[in-house]
């Protein structure tokens, strides 16, 4: 299942993975059109995904400010007293961009644009474009389309037809980014050596056995389940001793996954 959101239609789209429509709403997005930048006020386009849903079993209406609920539940009085308020309402689906240097990184970074699909007051209008740059829904509309997804929800936002010439097309990267560690390269065996290593420069012995189960977490969470010990001066010399051999030793045992040169 993927949400398509047409800018020109101003509709959100849910879609079943064999293409049929499941749900269609009317939304509103940016008033100042489409565009990636930061600080345009515009709605990003492209390929983005759900990163986070917040505000799950929230009154209808509750509004939040920087995703947490400020304890008010909006009306038309609460509204008449903060005339200028961009109200975020009932739900919020917090967008990332998947696309590095189109809606991603740097600039142009939907997620650090905190770009959202959210809830808007009962007296905002849906079909036209109103809102600073996120996707606003009606209350009950955006609370259904809450329970409906999952986060890692698949966002495709699309311009349509109706392209503003105020804010041109940027043209879609042809570069392609590839993590090095774990997914060109196996460090695996280097860096539980790496482990032992520190340990052994310390003279002691891991609460449990140091092999690839515990290559992943961050090194010091990873040194403080090994030592069973949050002590910061012990944590600091195992870190030093791990960068130590890894620096000297385990850089030049890693080697690239099968068929990746091939790919390359």
């Amino acid at each position: 299942m993927h949400i398509r959101i047409d800018i020109a239609l101003q509709q959100l789209e849910v879609v079943a993975p064999d293409g049929t429509s499941i749900r269609c709403y009317p939304i509103s997005t940016a008033a100042n059109g489409a565009g990636e930048s930061e600080g345009s006020g515009c709605t990003p386009r492209g390929r983005h995904r759900i990163r986070a849903k917040i505000g799950n079993n929230a009154p209808r209406g509750a509004a939040f400010k920087g995703r947490r609920p400020t304890g008010q539940i909006w009306s038309p009085h609460v509204a008449a007293e903060n005339p200028e308020c961009d109200w975020i309402l009932s739900r919020i689906l917090w967008l990332v961009g998947e696309e590095p240097g189109f809606n991603r990184g740097g600039s142009v970074d939907s997620m650090r644009r905190y770009i959202y699909i959210h809830g808007t007051g009962d007296d905002q209008p849906m079909g036209e474009p109103r809102s600073h740059g996120c996707i606003r829904m009606t209350n009950d509309d955006v609370i259904e389309l809450f329970d409906l997804i999952e986060p890692g929800t698949k966002v495709d936002i699309e311009e349509g037809q109706a392209r503003s010439p105020a804010v041109p097309v940027r043209p879609r990267p042809i570069h392609l980014l590839f993590d090095l560690d774990g997914t060109l390269i196996d460090s695996a065996p280097a860096i539980v050596a790496s482990y032992k290593a520190a340990f052994e420069a310390c003279q002691i012995t891991p609460t449990r056995s140091i092999d690839e189960s515990i290559v992943g977490p961050p090194m010091s969470e990873t040194l403080r389940i090994l030592s069973g010990s949050n002590d910061p001066v012990l944590i600091s010399q195992l870190t030093t001793n791990f960068i130590d051999r890894y620096d000297t030793h385990g850089i030049f045992a890693t080697v690239a996954f099968a068929g990746v040169s091939e790919m390359l």
